[in-house]
């Protein structure tokens, strides 16, 4: 089964309950192929879904090392600035 998070933060696909993710496939999927922006992406909106923004803030940037013209992380970073920045 292939697990991902949509661009939408907090929308997942993949499991029986649709808003559920494990954490440790991204974490896998980096360690397979470290260039796997997508997966930096994902586990960046499940992160801040979750509300760990300092993370979520890390998986982004994470992905746009590797793919600096990548607008949804860029999108999402913002996010997710906009959110330390308000307190959240």
């Amino acid at each position: 089964m292939i697990f991902f998070a949509s661009t939408s933060p907090g929308v997942c696909k993949g499991t029986p309950s649709g808003n559920m993710i494990f954490p440790p496939f991204f974490a896998a999927a980096v360690r397979i192929n470290p260039a796997y922006f997508e997966a930096y992406d994902s586990w960046g909106i499940v992160a801040l879904k979750q509300g760990r923004v300092d993370e979520a803030v890390a998986h982004f940037q994470a992905a746009l090392q590797i793919k600096p013209d990548y607008a949804p992380a860029r999108q999402h970073l913002e996010r997710a600035r906009s959110l330390l920045a308000n307190g959240s």
